[in-house]
């Protein structure tokens, strides 16, 4: 097992074969991950950095580790001598990973005109050197970026070509689906979100993708009037939110269920989960989220919905983009079914 490799090293110092220690200490912070413990995860995935100091791959999975804990500062220095390994070795899958990484920790920040300058450079080495599936994720992560800024012909845009770019079947291409209904939410746009939100329920198996899910169907569903789709958001967001992984997602995961609840008039209900999300982001240093609960635990104690949602300009062509994602979602489920 891995563990009996790394311990029998303490007893034989002299012989280290260093391609088993990376290979134990990856399969450990695998495990890690797997069940939440992201402490573990980036301990064992440093050590085998560490242990193969010329490999960018590895230098990218700990600037991950350390990103998903709120390790900013430390995650940001991996990824950026992740870079600088993958430049002096030629490994461009790794460079252009590294670039995703920043792009996407500073997302998780809140600083969004940064994040979009490491994801540009991620497309342009995608498109430089073919990597086709990074291509994928980098128009991806240029959607997210322009949904949160509210750039809506951006967003089109970018969704339309990840779309197509990533292949079928991948997980990219759920995410994606969550991303783009998550916008729709925040433009006001529930039927159409809750089309896609039903369908993603049933697609991701990791606690953090769970709670998000769950978090925008409370969401699209409250919004959309639909009190039994609500519930079920709900309480699948209270059973995720005390598990290992979760806790990435969980402040999100919060608001989208408080908005939820806000727009069925349950104030009460609302204000009490935000308090709950406002605690986790704070405690996590997610100020964009944060930000967005104290403002809307404002209008909730003061029994108020903010309604004033962007102009959105949906038509024929969102329809069109909504069901194609319900679509794919169903073909990603029906691949996940044993014959």
């Amino acid at each position: 097992t891995p563990l009996a490799l790394l311990a029998a090293l303490l007893e034989n110092r002299r012989v280290v074969d260093v391609a088993r220690v990376v290979g134990a200490c990856r399969e450990v912070a695998r495990w890690g991950e797997g069940r939440g413990k992201l402490a573990t995860a980036l301990a064992f995935a440093q050590a085998a950095a560490v242990a193969d100091a010329e490999n960018a791959s590895l230098a990218v999975a700990v600037g991950r580790y350390a990103r998903m804990r709120a390790e900013y500062e430390r995650a940001e220095s991996w990824f950026e001598h992740a870079i600088v390994l993958a430049r002096l070795t030629r490994d461009w899958q790794a460079y252009a990973e590294a670039y995703a990484g920043l792009g996407n920790l500073y997302v998780q920040k809140g600083s969004f005109p940064r994040a979009r300058q490491y994801h540009q450079r991620c497309l342009s080495a995608a498109r430089r050197y073919a990597l086709h599936e990074m291509e994928g994720a980098a128009l991806h992560n240029l959607c997210c970026v322009a949904i949160e800024v509210g750039n809506d012909i951006e967003a089109d845009e970018f969704a339309s070509r990840a779309l197509n770019a990533y292949p079928a079947n991948n997980v990219g291409l759920v995410r994606l689906a969550y991303d783009v209904a998550y916008r729709w939410a925040v433009n006001g746009q529930f039927g159409r979100a809750l089309t896609v939100a039903r369908e993603l329920k049933l697609c991701f198996g990791q606690p953090v993708d769970r709670i998000l899910a769950a978090g925008l169907l409370a969401r699209v569903a409250g919004g959309a009037g639909d009190e039994s789709a609500f519930e079920d958001g709900s309480a699948e967001v209270w059973c995720l939110l005390g598990r290992p992984g979760a806790e990435t997602g969980a402040a999100r995961g919060l608001l989208g269920l408080a908005f939820g609840a806000a727009h069925l008039g349950e104030w009460k209900r609302a204000a009490r989960v935000l308090r709950r999300s406002i605690e986790i982001a704070t405690a996590r240093n997610e100020e964009k989220v944060r930000s967005s609960a104290e403002m809307l635990l404002v209008s909730v104690e003061g029994e108020i919905m903010p309604c004033d949602f962007p102009s959105y300009a949906a038509g024929r062509a969102a329809d069109g983009l909504a069901r194609r994602f319900a679509d794919a979602l169903r073909e990603v489920r029906a691949a996940a079914v044993p014959e």
